[in-house]
């Protein structure tokens, strides 16, 4: 079902199309790391829509974890494809412990 939406930098939130019989993959954080930024992490949301009859919508979230404790730095001879900045290493802790403590915030 439709509901799928992006927030590339600097824009606004834009549909992904719907594409019937398709399965559509967001990589992480972690993993855009290891690929310095080859496969980049994108801001995603799902909106509830109802059109052409469809109502329901299968939505899988999968996390593969590292180590608490590994580092994680780029992969050995990848450049970056665009022009972006090389991605520095990070802490799993650190990482998930951010990404983790905004969850529970109070008010």
């Amino acid at each position: 079902a439709p509901g799928l939406q992006i927030q590339l930098p600097n824009t606004d939130w834009i549909n992904v199309p719907h594409i019937p019989g398709t399965v559509v993959c967001n990589v992480g954080e972690m993993l855009a790391t290891l690929t310095n930024n080859e496969f980049a992490a994108t801001l995603h949301r799902v909106i509830r829509t109802k059109s052409d009859g469809c109502d329901a919508r299968i939505s899988i979230g999968f996390f593969y974890e590292t180590n608490y404790d590994a580092v994680i730095s780029p992969i050995d001879g990848v450049a970056p494809f665009h022009a972006m900045k090389v991605s520095e290493p990070k802490y799993y802790s650190d990482f998930l412990m951010a990404k983790v403590s905004t969850n529970f915030a109070d008010g």
